[in-house]
This record gives C-alpha cells, sequence and structure tokens, in this order.
C-alpha cells in the first residue's frame, strides 16, 4: 500500500515486507544507508495521518522514530542504513479519503496503489500490476493499481503476453463468464491492433459501480494498470456496444506523460479505440 519511502533518493536498497489483519498493514522495511543527514522518512501525501507507530527496530529493541510535521526523522538510518516497522490503516483511508492514488472502499474490497511488497494474512486476495524486479525508491509513488478483498483473478493469455484481471464479486446482469469473455475478446482485438499485447502482465482489477456507469483509469508508471467501474445494471449487449473498455486498453500502449501532455495520451487513446473496434467487425467504417 502506502510504503514508508526515503525521500530525495534515485535508487535505494529497500525491501518490504507487508502483512495484512483486521483493515490494517503491518509494514516491515530494510532501508540501506542514504544520503541525507537528517534521516528523512516520508509517505505519499495525504498518507500521513493513517502511518502509526513508526519504530528503529535494533538488537536491543523497537525505539520510536520521532516525527515532526509530516515527516518522519532517523538519522541513523541515513548514517548506517535500518530496519523499520510501522502500520498503516488501510481501511481507515479508505473510508476517510475515498482518493483512488491512496484508498478507497468499495463494499468490501480496498483499492490502494501499493508502495511496498505485499503479503496478504491467509483467505485475503490481493492483486496488484507489480513490476518484476527490483525498485527505485523514487518508483514507490507511482506504483500501479491493487486491492485487497474477495475477488476472481484470471490470467488471459493472448498475443504477446497476458493480462491479469481481477473482478470484485457483485450481483450483475451479466455472469462472470459472460464479464470475462467480454473482456478477453476486447483485449484481443487491442493486441490485434498492435501486433501483440502492449503490456505484458498488466492488471486488470474491475469494481462496481451503480447502474450504468462504465468508466476506468489507467495508469502506466511503475507497471501498468486499469481500474475499470462497471455497473451492476450493463447487461452484455450493452457492453459489448461500450467504448470504454477498449479505450482504457489501448492506454497500454502508450506512456504516462506529464499533466501537460495528457492530450497527447487521450488524444491517442480516442483515435485508435474506433479503429481497432472496426477492423474486427465490432463497428461499421460509418
Amino acid at each position: 500500500m502506502i510504503g514508508l519511502a526515503v525521500s530525495l533518493v534515485a535508487a535505494a536498497g529497500l525491501r518490504y515486507q507487508v502483512t495484512s489483519a483486521a483493515g490494517e498493514l503491518s509494514v516491515e522495511a530494510r532501508i540501506a544507508a542514504f544520503p541525507d543527514r537528517a534521516g528523512e522518512l516520508s509517505v505519499e501525501d495525504g498518507a500521513e495521518p493513517f502511518v502509526r507507530d513508526v519504530l528503529v527496530l535494533t538488537a536491543d529493541g523497537a525505539v520510536p522514530v520521532e516525527r515532526r510535521g509530516d515527516s518522519w526523522f532517523a538519522p541513523d538510518c541515513a548514517a548506517r542504513g535500518c530496519r523499520i516497522r510501522y502500520r498503516f490503516a488501510l481501511r481507515e483511508a479508505a473510508a476517510a479519503r475515498e482518493d483512488e492514488d491512496l484508498a478507497v472502499l468499495y463494499g468490501e474490497i480496498v483499492e490502494s496503489p501499493p508502495g511496498a511488497w505485499l503479503s496478504p494474512a491467509e483467505g485475503t486476495r490481493f492483486v496488484a500490476g507489480l513490476p518484476t524486479g527490483p525498485l527505485s525508491a523514487s518508483a514507490l509513488g507511482g506504483l500501479p493499481y491493487a486491492a485487497f478483498g474477495d475477488l476472481r483473478v484470471e490470467r488471459m493469455p493472448l498475443e504477446g503476453g497476458s493480462l491479469n484481471v481481477a473482478v470484485a464479486k457483485a450481483r450483475r446482469r451479466q455472469s462472470d463468464e459472460e464479464l470475462l469473455g467480454w473482456i478477453r475478446s476486447s483485449a484481443a482485438l487491442v493486441a490485434r491492433y498492435f501486433g501483440r499485447l502492449p503490456a505484458d502482465g498488466a492488471l486488470l482489477l474491475v469494481l462496481p459501480a451503480s447502474g450504468h456507469q462504465i468508466h476506468g483509469r489507467c495508469r502506466g508508471t511503475g507497471a501498468a494498470s486499469i481500474l475499470f467501474f462497471l455497473g451492476t445494471e450493463v447487461d452484455l449487449p450493452e457492453a459489448r456496444r461500450s467504448w470504454e473498455l477498449v479505450h482504457e486498453l489501448v492506454h497500454l500502449g502508450f506512456p504516462s506523460l506529464s499533466r501537460r501532455y495528457l492530450w497527447a495520451e487521450e488524444g491517442l487513446a480516442t483515435y485508435v479505440e474506433p479503429i481497432a473496434r472496426a477492423r474486427v467487425g465490432e463497428l461499421s467504417p460509418e
């Protein structure tokens, strides 16, 4: 979830172990020495009120870390590296903030982009479009969407890769098999347009919405993931007529850009979506 990250460090030796229980995350991190004399540790903006009991773990026991403002300061960690532990009130953050870039509660599903590697407790499903291999500290804030809860998770092999699909359980007008079939055909036509799936191993997280809503968001930093909302009243014919899922999948083929250039991201997805669908007969040339 929101991993405690060393500020002002482009590449650091960070290793996280995170467990979840009773709506909270218990985070333990090993931090290598880093060039910040004050030893400042920080979280994403808005996450600070939900970080609790930050401790440095030593051979002699646990030592509380001083908090000043929105940061914690551990000079000894900066000088020699250290092992820290803290709690993150995940469910409380989701209920209080309702921010998809921090944490949101959808029924019993908690969605939150992770800033650490997560090892959930027994009985809890966790999905994330995490990249493989080591990460720099600067990448933690941009990691992909993720969720805990009662999820059906499917790996869809496609041309040139696979798409990981996680569907939150809900009462819908379409069955799970119909929903997954629509997702598979939409992803296949995008893979056909590009010649391969643009982002192998990307995550598509499908969450329920009210009525006939269909909309989504794509994150491409850290790794690729899509947060997709599908109204519980949407039946299969309506889903097949919609453009939003293909639009979001097309985003996987274009890098995330700064706000100044969002027009290019949206422009490409808007341009490609009807062409890709027309090529497989989902739309007429007109």
